[in-house]
């Protein structure tokens, strides 16, 4: 139960970030700035869940806040149609600098917050589990059932043809990329104050770039990017159990989710190219 337990936690801020690239993804916009979100999510929710006293309230308003970020990327994305992935890069190493920077200003040092509470654990798991596993198959509604979803799908499919049919295609791929930013700082705010009970620097860690790769090898499929979370989960926790159990170096195991991350894109590339060889040939 121990290890199921962990495995859960290790994939929830991943299945969070991984449902918010695929929606974007869904709309035609790959969203790298996923790291950037995860850090200012973490950030805000457990600087505000300190000031404030009260968990919940953290947690919503630096949803808000972290929103509030990403309409810089969404401006720059959306408005003037910049590159996808060097204005997310940019997010990220915006990310990077400002959070030190706040938590220097604010806390008097760059690294670590003061300590919350964390959130209310039902079963052994966290309260923000249950709300990221449960948003999985809100997604999966929304992108393959709801008309919101069918906008959005028709929008990433053809931009042009959506905006002659009468889209308003802005406004949806600005609402497509607003709910990938804020679910990753749901699984950033599941860092602080639903696993650690703080704010570490840089605590997202790479996360929202694996997330982006479990979007990618799941064909933007909810249920396929929570069954890809749930076994990153494992890879996680295997590295966790080696570093303690039989004292594998923490360089070596740190790097096995990166490295099953080339792996999986190197594998998903060949079969890719495959297929499209053998309908050339067909």
């Amino acid at each position: 139960m121990t290890l199921l337990i962990m495995i859960i936690d290790k994939a929830a801020p991943l299945l969070a970030a991984g449902i918010g690239a695929a929606i974007s993804s869904a709309v035609g916009i790959v969203n790298v700035g996923l790291e950037a979100s995860m850090l200012m999510g973490a950030l805000f929710s457990s600087m505000f869940a300190y000031f404030l006293g009260d968990l919940y309230l953290g947690v919503v308003l630096g949803l808000v806040v972290t929103f509030l970020f990403s309409t810089i990327q969404a401006i720059v994305v959306i408005k003037y149609r910049a590159a996808h992935v060097i204005t997310g890069i940019a997010m990220n190493l915006l990310a990077i600098g400002v959070a030190p920077f706040i938590m220097k200003v604010v806390f008097g040092m760059p690294s670590n917050s003061p300590r919350t509470e964390l959130m209310p654990k039902f079963f052994g798991v966290s309260l923000l589990v249950y709300i990221i596993f449960g948003l999985s198959y809100v997604a999966f509604w929304l992108l393959k059932r709801s008309k919101i979803g069918l906008y959005i799908r028709a929008v990433g499919e053809n931009r042009k043809v959506a905006h002659t049919l009468g889209f308003k295609v802005e406004l949806i791929e600005f609402i497509a990329l607003s709910l990938s930013n804020l679910l990753a700082a749901l699984g950033g705010a599941f860092l602080s104050v639903g696993a650690l009970g703080y704010f570490a620097e840089n605590m997202s860690a790479g996360r929202g770039f694996i997330a982006l790769t479990i979007a990618i090898v799941g064909d933007n499929h909810p249920i396929r990017v929570a069954l890809f979370s749930l076994f990153f989960g494992l890879l996680s926790s295997i590295q966790l159990l080696l570093q303690g159990n039989w004292s594998v170096p923490s360089q070596l195991t740190n790097s096995i989710p990166y490295a099953v991350t080339l792996i999986f894109l190197i594998a998903r590339n060949r079969i890719r190219a495959k297929k499209l060889r053998d309908k050339e040939t067909a």
